[in-house]
This record gives structure tokens, sequence and C-alpha cells, in this order.
């Protein structure tokens, strides 16, 4: 296993290569200025996009490759998961700026676009996302917690990378 830590305030991400006997060593620095390889994917929070570095061989990643997550949209959060069951990973984003979830869906070619939008509430700042089986169905859900309405937001499934809103969760204190 290793450990990514993205540094905000210096604009690059550290990989620490892990070895199974609790030691890391300290890999490269990526400025963040289609294969079976694993990639790293970040937000951008101040130039409002997602970038994604695709992973080539072991402790090589290409430059970024930015995806607009739209103008003062400010994302925060992603999680990854197959949302249309076509075998390819997608990304959610929770966008903090502009309060909603952003679906990007992966095409076989390895690219993503932007899909779909879901308001998480006008003036709720989407925070943090995550992603799991939660309503016993075959389809993958995602839950988003506002930290300015301070609740919980569930959006269910649909198996074809929509979602329906589902659960409202209120009074939440300090969400994050």
């Amino acid at each position: 296993m290793d450990i990514i830590v993205a540094n905000v305030y210096t604009h690059n991400i550290a990989i620490f290569f892990g070895f199974g006997n609790e030691i890391f060593l300290l890999g490269k620095f990526y400025s963040t200025n289609i294969n079976s390889k694993l990639d790293i994917v970040v937000t951008n929070f101040g130039s409002n996009n997602i970038g994604i570095f695709f992973g080539y061989d072991y402790e090589y990643f290409g430059d970024m490759t930015t995806y607009s997550t739209g103008q003062n949209s400010n994302p925060h959060s992603i999680a990854i998961a197959d949302f249309n069951q076509d075998k390819q990973l997608d990304i959610v984003v929770a966008n903090y700026g502009t309060s909603n979830i952003e679906i990007f869906i992966r095409f076989n070619n390895g690219t993503f676009d932007s899909m779909i939008t879901y308001s998480t509430e006008i003036n709720s700042a989407a925070y943090c996302v995550a992603v799991a089986y939660l309503n016993n169905d075959s389809f993958i859900d995602i839950v988003v917690t506002n930290s300015k309405t301070n609740n919980i937001m569930i959006f269910f499934g649909l198996g074809d990378g929509n979602f329906k809103i589902g659960v409202l969760i209120s009074n939440c204190h300090n969400m994050r």
C-alpha cells in the first residue's frame, strides 16, 4: 500500500511508496498546476476542475489531464465507482462553491465527460462525497455531506449513470 498526499499550499502531490513492512519512502512530486494501471485523481479547488494523472508503469504518471467542474464550483471531494455498469470507473465530485455533485462518466477510450449535475440544495456547500450500496439493489449510491446546511443527502443509483434523491438527513452539526 502506498500513501498519496495532496499539498494545497504548495500545489503538488507527494507519493510515499510502501514496502509492506510499515516503512514508506518518499516517491516523486507532481505539480498539480486507459489502461489497467492505477491513476491518481485530485480536486483542484481554486482552479474549478479535477485532475487525473494517468498511470503508466510503477512510479510513473503522465501530466495532469484536467476536466472542468464549472465556474466558481470549487470542487472539494471525489469518489470513484462504476455508476452505469459498463465496467469503467466513473467519478463523482462534490462542488462546494456551486452546491452540487457532478458525475463524470468514463468512456472506453479512457476519457471522461461531465454527464449529469445534481443540486445538493441552494447554498449547501457540498463538502464530502462517498459511494456505497445502501438500498439493497445492485446499483451504487452516493452520499454527500453539506457543510453550510449541516445535512447529509443520499442519491440512489439507477444503474445507468442517473440518480434519484433518496434521503435527506437534517440537523447534523459541523458536517465535514
